[in-house]
């Protein structure tokens, strides 16, 4: 009896051993929503948050419903003004740099704001039809990314009166305040019917000089990969080949140029030259532009380890729930000196065995998501949809930068990896070679 027992008690510790692998394994594959947990773009600065449990006042990160509104409509209503990329001041302290039209929920202007953290002044949404008016207040939805900086990130949303959901999309909207300023916003907007590609790639604002080779290559890499469109946030005056190599792609229709200027008194109080809020204006307006969105810097690649294309790996990846796939970070040093002999991105070879799924890069259904992170996807527009964390068998996120120690001991061994070579330099060379013949390049 005693021995029969203890086989009962050692059957069942095996049992709720084998649970507590299985549902680990299960929740490092498959998750709903990842937190922001470090910050590899600032390399001097660690920051571990949430925002959702540290200020109370901030709505968790929960999905919202589901609603199905969809407009067929291929125009706005109303006078549009001329466009424009700039930081509408709206009150002090208080910027505006687009609006859109967004009824995956229900008719909605989202609105991508700039301004202090603390400040949440009562907005109104304006709409004006035949000589009438119709208003609706703004939600604050505080962005996930602002790490605590005096300036930072909002969504704002507003809701389109019921009285003008027949009209379907308006060119702009008026925000107004308590205090009596008006500002007029043209309104972005596109449809599923307009998509022009299958993925685009998001660059955050480029505030540094980059050397032109190093963007053909990335441009011309992401192309074989599988990308379409570039959408670029350019801040300032860049050397004569770089400037020349973008007006060459704009033309070729393959990037499209945003502009970013902060406002003075504000660009080195928001965190990393406002890159979370160039992030969902990016998201907002080209979500309807491609079926997936990547969010990357130029020194980051997303290559599959087996495959040759993303579309063959979403192909043996994807199901009807999982709208984003991120990918673990490894870093690599450079094994060779660069040289004109040699192509940039190939003198990287030296892998950390180790990645890290902190600094991860996603990849996104683009019309999903409501708020993504920078190494994350934080908010789905729908309660359905699933994060895969992308198996480094499968893919990785390459990332052409020396490793530091502050990324824990993934920097400590390293081993060769020859992938971007075996698979892609004879391609990526020829390509790059018919970019410096277009462009007059030696």
């Amino acid at each position: 009896m005693f021995r029969w027992k203890c086989l009962s008690l050692k059957l069942y510790i095996i049992v709720i051993i084998c649970l507590y692998i299985a549902i680990w394994i299960f929740s490092n594959i498959v998750g709903r929503v990842r937190k922001p947990l470090i910050d590899v773009e600032s390399p001097d600065e660690v920051i571990f948050r949430d925002v959702a449990e540290s200020q109370p006042n901030v709505p968790k990160r929960e999905a919202l419903d589901d609603y199905s509104h969809h407009s067929q409509l291929s125009d706005c209503w109303g006078e549009r003004q001329e466009e424009n990329y700039k930081f509408t001041r709206i009150l002090s302290d208080f910027y505006i740099f687009s609006a859109f039209y967004d009824n995956r929920t229900k008719p909605l202007i989202r609105l991508i704001s700039l301004n202090r953290i603390t400040v949440h002044p009562k907005l109104y949404c304006v709409f004006r039809y035949n000589d009438n008016s119709y208003e609706s207040k703004t939600d604050y939805y505080e962005m996930c990314e602002n790490h605590r900086r005096t300036f930072g990130g909002h969504i704002l949303s507003c809701t389109i009166p019921r009285e003008l959901n027949h009209l379907g999309i308006p060119c702009t909207v008026e925000l107004t305040t308590l205090e009596g300023n008006r500002e007029r916003l043209n309104v972005q907007f596109s449809q599923n019917s307009n998509r022009k590609g299958k993925f685009g790639i998001c660059i955050p604002p480029l505030f540094n000089d980059f050397q032109y080779v190093k963007f053909i290559e990335f441009i011309e890499l992401n192309r074989i990969l599988g990308a379409n469109t570039f959408y670029i946030y350019f801040t300032e005056t860049y050397e004569e080949n770089l400037v020349k190599i973008l007006k060459y792609y704009k033309r070729e229709n393959i990037v499209k140029l945003i502009p970013w200027k902060l406002p003075e008194d504000i660009s080195n109080r928001v965190w990393y030259h406002g890159q979370s809020i160039a992030i969902h204006d990016c998201l907002y307006r080209f979500m309807f532009s491609v079926e997936y969105l990547i969010f990357q810097d130029l020194d980051e690649f997303i290559i599959p380890t087996q495959l040759h294309k993303w579309s063959h790996l979403l192909e043996k990846l994807d199901n009807n729930h999982i709208d984003g796939f991120c990918f673990e970070c490894f870093y690599f040093q450079q094994k060779a000196a660069y040289t004109t002999d040699t192509l940039w991105s190939l003198t990287f070879k030296q892998r950390t065995v180790k990645g890290t799924r902190q600094l991860s890069k996603c990849l996104v259904k683009s019309d999903r998501i409501f708020e993504m992170g920078i190494h994350h996807i934080s908010k789905f527009i729908k309660n359905t949809s699933l994060v895969l964390n992308v198996h480094k068998n499968d893919g990785r996120l390459f990332h052409f930068r020396k490793c530091k120690g502050m990324f824990g001991d993934i920097c400590y061994r390293n081993v060769e990896d020859t992938i971007l070579e075996d698979k892609y330099s004879v391609k990526m060379i020829e390509n790059v070679n018919l970019v410096f013949e277009a462009n007059g390049f030696q």
